[in-house]
């Protein structure tokens, strides 16, 4: 599904729990680089997570959890199968 231009839109089910995604590419100007845009709705007491390799050995992820006014944005470093550390780079 497509927003506007540049823009991808994506809705899928997951049980009982329907996640909403905007991605969008905002191209470098003179107050920051080139940056990818991501807006995610989704349940209360839910995570959701982006790696960014082939598998979960020496892979940047982006962890998101929801929980209301409590929610929060992390970025991990995973070197194996298994819950990954915070990055802390």
């Amino acid at each position: 599904m497509r927003g506007k231009k540049g823009q991808l839109l994506s809705q899928w089910k997951i049980s009982k729990f329907t996640y909403n995604m905007s991605i969008s590419f905002e191209a470098a100007n003179e107050e920051h680089d080139d940056r990818l845009k991501i807006i995610l709705r989704m349940p209360d007491r839910n995570w959701f997570s982006i790696g960014f390799g082939s598998d979960m050995t020496d892979t940047d992820m982006i962890a998101w959890h929801a929980d209301g006014e409590a929610s929060y944005v992390k970025d991990y470093w995973s070197t194996k199968k298994d819950t990954p550390k915070e990055d802390d780079v």
